[in-house]
């Protein structure tokens, strides 16, 4: 009997469960463990993961309330940033031109600039304001993926603006759909008032902030919080870091460091041995130390946008880290100055490239082992029962770009890709060139660049309609004469005859097709007989006349007005009605279809003429009129393939567009975002 989950996540091309290793980080050598699964499936009951594996495994054993398609797509965990400064106010691009200039971090900070220039906007900043200004930053961090968040404080460095930020960091966890991990960051500089006696301020961290931040975390924050300290020159020397990271174990707090980004302080060996979570940049470990991490439970946290974002050549010499079997993880550093980046994909792209890790490795460095980084591998960073529902489905390419972001077509509405389509369809050049649309990229592509999907709508239609043609160019025989084919509208389902004289004249594609016996007339225009005329004006469709119907029967529909112009001049003439019981000479079918079938045919025809008229257009070029028509319901087209073939109302484009209109259940997006 199958178990009834509450979702299961299915149609999943590759998923990367990215493990963990013994309950713990993949080490050494052993990272980049995906786990990899082909054609997959992932159940999910209450929240969190209740088993991976095959997808006709899954499907066997279990009933889902809600399934959600993944297009074939890659799922993976979610990814976590386990080192961020994401919480801020104010701006300091300026900085990036004194760096280009040549000033140091250090030159930069002692002239007023650096941290505590961000600090001095963050204490002037309102609650409000600093939460605003940093909901958009995690907003653009989901964007890339990025589903847990480490935020940190240390842009107040006062009392008063250090509880700020935790409140702000509290009030954007509620919020926010990133879950958000809470570090203490108090030491994070010398503030400007205690600038000539750092021990100072160490004393108000240990004596003020730290008990008055515990006090905070029991009355709003009932999940671990970390305390974390900037271990280095002009910052704060080992001593200092001992003394505050030992009080805030007192507290209860859990350990992270910043260490050896500049100078080798002994800060990587502090963490190992006091038990911090983390050692963060390691740019500058001696190998010594390395030793020491790998044999510790100490992650190793890289944040290789710092270095890239100082122009700085060195970056942390992962590969000796595992070598000594260290737990390697990464992280964007996201600030307002020497990092200010919120993608951790754009960290996997620099830790491919610059730390020489391999794509497999990266991502295990920003799963699983970010993950325990910040304590939390029991819960996210990977996809393995017990755990969090926590992935993501990665959208590949320009066109699954466009599905995330969204935007208007060429024909004003939501674009496809983002209401409904689950899967791309293959559009090629063919079928503008079928559809005789004009070879304009600005009308032919869609907002990603590429030839619209909704080009593929219409086209198995177009092809089943166009051999109905005859071909351009050919010489063909009509009840006017012979002439030759200059224009083919299949939607209107005429054919532009050009004659030896130099006139042309629209008619059904049936009359020159071969359909219908062909009056023996004269070759030109204007020497018909009065009969001859009357039966040529029954089966004729003339350009200027966009109310009138398919062929000369459309007025026989007692909805239907009496039509004007070219119509009203042949009855005046004697042409007779259908409606007046006057007689019609009409040219008789000889392909083999009895007259029941033929009344069958034209009752199809009235019914779609009875529509309403409101989205016809007059007349234009073919490519105009096939590009236009087109974009009337270009929005809703991709419904038409998924209807069955009794619901869609053909060949005219009246009938296809209404046909479009039908209910379907397109609300994928709004299901699982």
């Amino acid at each position: 009997m199958n178990t009834t989950i509450d979702l299961l996540v299915t149609n999943i091309g590759q998923l990367c469960t990215v493990p963990a290793h013994a309950g713990g980080p993949q080490r050494g050598h052993r990272l980049g463990d995906l786990g990899l699964l082909e054609n997959a499936a992932v159940a999910v009951h209450e929240g969190r993961v209740l088993a991976v594996g095959s997808r006709d495994d899954l499907h066997s054993r279990y009933t889902a309330a809600q399934t959600l398609d993944a297009g074939g797509r890659l799922v993976t965990p979610g990814l976590v940033d386990p080192h961020t400064h994401v919480v801020w106010a104010g701006d300091r691009a300026d900085e990036f031109e004194q760096r280009i200039a040549g000033a140091t971090y250090q030159q930069i900070m002692a002239a007023g600039g650096g941290i505590n220039r961000t600090v001095q906007a963050t204490r002037a900043a309102d609650l409000d304001t600093l939460i605003a200004q940093s909901r958009a930053r995690l907003d653009r961090m989901l964007a890339h993926g990025s589903t847990t968040i480490e935020c940190k404080t240390g842009y107040g460095l006062s009392t008063p603006a250090e509880i700020k930020m935790l409140d702000a960091i509290a009030r954007l966890s509620a919020e926010h759909p990133a879950d958000l991990a809470l570090t203490f960051l108090g030491a994070h500089a010398i503030p400007p008032e205690y600038s000539h006696n750092p021990d100072a301020y160490v004393a108000v961290i240990i004596d003020e902030m730290l008990p008055a931040v515990a006090a905070w975390q029991a009355e709003h924050w009932f999940g671990p919080l970390f305390c974390d300290v900037f271990c280095e020159v002009g910052a704060f020397d080992l001593d200092q870091t001992r003394r505050i990271l030992q009080a805030a174990q007192g507290y209860g707090m859990a350990l992270k460091v910043h260490v050896d980004e500049f100078e080798p302080l002994g800060g990587a060996r502090l963490a190992a041995d006091l038990g911090a979570v983390s050692a963060d940049h390691i740019v500058v470990t001696p190998q010594d130390e390395i030793e020491v991490i790998g044999h510790s439970q100490t992650v190793a946290v890289s944040l290789p946008p710092t270095p890239f974002g100082l122009a700085h050549t060195a970056y942390t010499p992962v590969r000796r880290f595992l070598d000594a079997g260290a737990a390697l993880a990464i992280a964007t550093d996201c600030n307002p100055g020497t990092g200010w980046n919120e993608s951790m994909q754009f960290v996997m792209a620099l830790a491919t490239r610059y730390l020489r890790l391999t794509p497999a490795e990266a991502l295990a460095a920003a799963t699983i082992n970010a993950a325990y980084a910040i304590g939390w591998g029991d819960r996210v960073g990977s996809l393995e029962p017990g755990k969090l529902a926590d992935l993501v489905i990665w959208q590949v390419g320009v066109r699954d770009e466009a599905k995330i972001v969204g935007g208007l077509g060429n024909c004003g509405n939501t674009v496809c890709c983002r209401r409904f389509l689950n899967n791309f369809s293959i559009v090629s050049i063919k079928m503008v060139k079928e559809q005789g649309l004009a070879l304009n990229p600005s009308k032919i592509s869609g907002i990603c660049g590429r030839l619209m999907c909704c080009l593929s709508y219409e086209y198995e239609t177009y092809l089943s309609l166009k051999k109905n043609f005859p071909k351009m160019g050919k010489r063909v025989r009509t009840p006017q004469g012979e002439g030759k084919v200059v224009k083919i509208s299949v939607l209107r389902e005429t054919v532009t005859i050009l004659f030896d004289d130099g006139s042309t004249v629209d008619m059904t594609a049936d009359q020159v097709a071969g359909r219908e016996p062909l009056n023996e007339a004269p070759a030109r225009p204007g020497t018909l007989t009065a009969a001859q005329e009357s039966a040529l004006d029954a089966t004729m469709r003339p350009t200027p006349s966009p109310g009138r119907g398919r062929d000369g029967q459309a007025e026989e529909t007692a909805q239907r007005p009496r039509p004007r112009g070219r119509r009203a001049g042949a009855e005046a003439q004697g042409g007779g009605s259908a409606r007046d019981g006057a007689p019609r000479e009409a040219p008789a079918r000889d392909d083999g279809r009895d007259a029941g079938a033929e009344g069958d045919d034209q009752d199809a025809a009235r019914s779609r003429r009875r529509r309403p008229r409101s989205r016809r257009r007059s007349p234009r070029a073919e490519g105009e009129s096939g590009d236009q028509d087109r974009d009337a319901g270009r929005a809703d087209a991709g419904r038409c393939a998924r209807l069955p073939s009794t619901a869609i109302r053909v060949p005219q484009a009246a009938g296809l567009r209404a046909s479009w209109r039908n209910p379907l259940d397109c609300d994928f997006d709004q299901r699982w975002r």
